[in-house]
């Protein structure tokens, strides 16, 4: 297994040692995807107990690699959290931590944004809406009463139209019982090569009497020159360039975006979410489709690579197709970046934690 720092900074553990680490305390993953976030949790420590995930084949996934935590394969509106707590064994107040990353393409700063809002709309393979399922979370929240939340979503949420969703959404976590802090965090600066920015809520039930704290950022960002040493792996297919694709590439520095390269080449912009990327800086946000490429041989980068800027461990199974298996690399919560914010809330409540173990 690759590391950056032994067992330090940037280093990623093997499945088989993220397992065999000791875990205590109570986690439950909503609209888990293939399950970035628990494992983030797993590394710090916690034990996931459940996880809500709507996407069958995002749940197959979420299945084979963690064993022991009980899936269930619903959709969020039609599920009743008293039901849950009970089937788990828990009473309201009891569990440690609620986590969830509520689908949130409606308010990405790429694409339509508002023209969606209140609209089904194509979402894996299934079609749905997705801009009102943060009430979905807040739902569950109020019942379940846990000592602490994590909520994830896009950095869109606090820009333009979509900041009055963003106080409504920060009321609503208020109302139900917490001390919020909300704040734009980059994965780069927690160990992960890839510069992504996601808008990340954290509460603490106020009977804590305790404030949260995102983590602090790296000062150390990792280039990808490091995190993709020794890939691709033996046999794994690779897609090169051809036609269109493979002018353009030729045509871009190594680390900028296609668009400008295609304009000089065909006389407009075209591509602006393919990048020729860089060894000796992060990748840009990952996307759910394969646009970005290696920087010295033109091809595709493969799900291995994604996986490595992922920060998912060599040895995560994805399942699917292998547009299912770029799709998890692009939505999910990189964990290294989750396991920061989950040992710093352990570090917060981790006498309760022990008191309720006892």
């Amino acid at each position: 297994m690759r590391q950056i720092t032994p067992q330090g900074y940037g280093y990623v553990p093997s499945m088989a040692e993220v397992n065999a680490l000791p875990k205590s305390g109570k986690v439950i993953s909503l609209f888990s995807g293939v399950g970035g976030s628990s494992l983030g949790y797993k590394m710090a420590g916690w034990q996931v107990l459940a996880s809500v995930e709507f996407l069958d084949y995002q749940a197959r996934t979420y299945r084979k690699n963690h064993i022991g935590t009980r899936v269930y394969e619903q959709d969020i509106r039609k599920m009743d959290p008293n039901k849950v707590m009970a089937e788990l064994g828990l009473r309201p107040g009891e569990l440690d931590i609620l986590d969830g990353s509520p689908p949130c393409s409606s308010f990405s700063t790429a694409g339509k944004r508002e023209k969606l809002w209140g609209k089904k709309k194509s979402y894996g393979n299934r079609t749905q809406r997705t801009d009102d399922l943060f009430f979905e979370y807040t739902r569950f929240l109020r019942i379940m009463q846990p000592k602490a939340f994590v909520a994830e979503n896009v950095k869109g949420l606090v820009m333009g139209k979509a900041k009055g969703y963003f106080k409504k959404i920060f009321r609503e976590l208020e109302s139900c019982g917490y001390v919020v802090k909300a704040r734009v965090l980059n994965a780069k600066y927690y160990g992960v090569s890839q510069g992504r920015e996601r808008l990340i809520f954290i509460g603490y039930r106020k009977d804590l009497g305790m404030v949260p704290k995102h983590p602090a950022p790296s000062r150390y960002v990792i280039p990808l020159g490091k995190v993709m040493h020794g890939l691709p792996l033996p046999g794994e297919p690779l897609k090169p360039l051809r036609g269109k694709g493979l002018t353009v590439y030729e045509l871009t520095k190594v680390g900028d975006k296609f668009d400008t390269a295609y304009l000089k080449a065909f006389g407009k912009r075209n591509m602006y979410t393919h990048y020729r990327l860089s060894p000796f800086k992060p990748a840009p946000t990952l996307t759910t489709s394969p646009t970005y490429y290696h920087w010295d041989r033109p091809r595709v980068l493969t799900v291995s690579e994604m996986k490595r800027i992922t920060t998912f461990p060599d040895d995560f199974i994805l399942l699917g197709t292998l547009a299912n298996q770029y799709e998890a690399c692009g939505r999910t919560v990189p964990p290294l970046m989750m396991k920061a914010i989950a040992e710093g809330i352990r570090k917060d409540i981790g006498e309760t934690i022990k008191r309720n173990d006892n």
